[in-house]
């Protein structure tokens, strides 16, 4: 699988620009590299706003325009965008490909330390689909800090994306996390933030893949004309190869867990 993280600087509540800044990285990429997956940090066209109303996708008109653009230019687009139901609004990270939707995730645990609870629902499924060589499935940000939710995806996911807007002064939990969460779940984990200031807030890039044994992969880095920056990394499924030679999650107790969750409960 050839594998974009697109480390973009997302201007403000401004869906039609980013798009827009999004093609013309597509078509500089293109040009550079055939690429399987192009990967967007989460809310990848309007960045981390609270403002719903104003940022949600009517008649999922973003899901359209990234279809058009999977045809386009021959790859998957993965992005994140608020969807609006009769629940409220939710956070969705989306992998399009050129029949249609691949992949769609409703973030599970909403940030609120950053008001998002008071405004998106929470999710209660997750999600996997057979992308290339990989059974992929999807985080969103906040849900980095809760490592039950990855063990469950990984009993089948070989590869977890993980989209985010996550603030430079807390960069050193995301590089921390990151890197936990692939080796104890012994699965490829691509981490793609944004970077720059939106809102007041600075972001803190730091986007990486890294492999079932927490190595960094290598790739090549290139800055766009945009200033977006493009991760592009090139990898080999060999995550059950990594799971039969050290088979960690073979001894993992779930029944006895859940039990003592319970008698923790009682104490």
């Amino acid at each position: 699988m050839k594998i974009v993280l697109l480390e973009s600087c997302i201007v403000w509540e401004n869906r039609n620009k980013n798009i827009e800044i999004f093609e013309q990285d597509l078509d500089e990429i293109s040009r550079l590299h055939e690429t399987d997956i192009v990967c967007l940090p989460e809310m990848s066209f309007t960045g981390f706003s609270m403002n719903a109303g104003l940022t949600k996708d009517v008649e999922h008109i973003t899901i359209c325009r990234m279809q058009e653009l999977s045809q386009k230019y021959h790859t998957m687009p993965a992005f994140g965008w608020v969807d609006e139901t009769s629940d409220g609004f939710e956070n969705h990270y989306s992998i399009v490909t050129p029949d249609g939707l691949g992949l769609d995730y409703q973030k599970i645990h909403p940030f609120a330390y950053g008001g998002e609870a008071a405004v998106f629902t929470a999710g209660t499924q997750l999600r996997i689909n057979y992308i290339r060589d990989f059974c992929v499935g999807i985080q969103i940000c906040y849900d980095l800090r809760f490592p039950e939710t990855f063990q469950i995806l990984s009993k089948k996911a070989e590869l977890i994306i993980v989209p985010a807007n996550w603030p430079r002064e807390r960069v050193e939990h995301w590089d921390v996390l990151l890197r936990a969460r692939a080796i104890e779940n012994q699965v490829y984990l691509a981490g793609i933030n944004c970077r720059g200031v939106m809102n007041g807030v600075t972001y803190g890039g730091h986007s990486v893949l890294i492999a079932p044994d927490g190595s960094y992969c290598e790739g090549e880095r290139v800055i766009l004309g945009s200033k977006n920056q493009a991760c592009i990394y090139e990898i080999h499924n060999d995550t059950a190869d990594f799971r039969k030679r050290f088979p960690a999650k073979q001894d993992r107790r779930e029944s006895l867990y859940d039990e003592l969750a319970v008698n923790m409960e009682k104490m």
